[in-house]
């Protein structure tokens, strides 16, 4: 009871400037409700919806692709110089878990026998 007695003002004052929000916001503002929010979603929604997944699947058919580019020698003559994707090895289990004595911190091996690439070559240590 020592604290409202002590806020007491402030409490009202609050209220009142609460009360007076609410009543502007009310009567008094020129906005008018968003009418969008307030409508029911029925079944003329639904046709309207589906007329126009009809309309988009009946344009999609109608398109043609010409296959020309598809047999053009130029196409036909590249070559794919994509590499494989060496494997590499695997870390810790958990990366998150702290490095202590008694914690696990193998790093579990991938069978790495590709060949090296001849373009890499190592750092150099200072």
């Amino acid at each position: 009871m020592n604290i409202f007695q002590k806020y007491k003002n402030y409490i009202i004052l609050f209220a009142i400037v609460i009360l007076g929000f609410f009543i502007y916001s009310t009567f008094f503002s020129d906005s008018e409700i968003d009418n969008s929010l307030l409508e029911i979603s029925g079944p003329q929604n639904v046709d309207i919806l589906g007329e126009e997944i009809i309309r988009a699947l009946n344009r999609i058919q109608s398109l043609t692709l010409d296959d020309k580019i598809l047999r053009d020698p130029v196409l036909n003559s590249l070559k794919d110089l994509s590499e494989p994707i060496r494997p590499e090895p695997v870390g810790r289990q958990n990366p998150f878990e702290p490095f202590n004595a008694s914690s696990e911190t193998t790093i579990e091996n991938v069978d790495v026998s590709t060949e090296p690439a001849d373009s890499v070559e190592p750092e150099a240590t200072q």
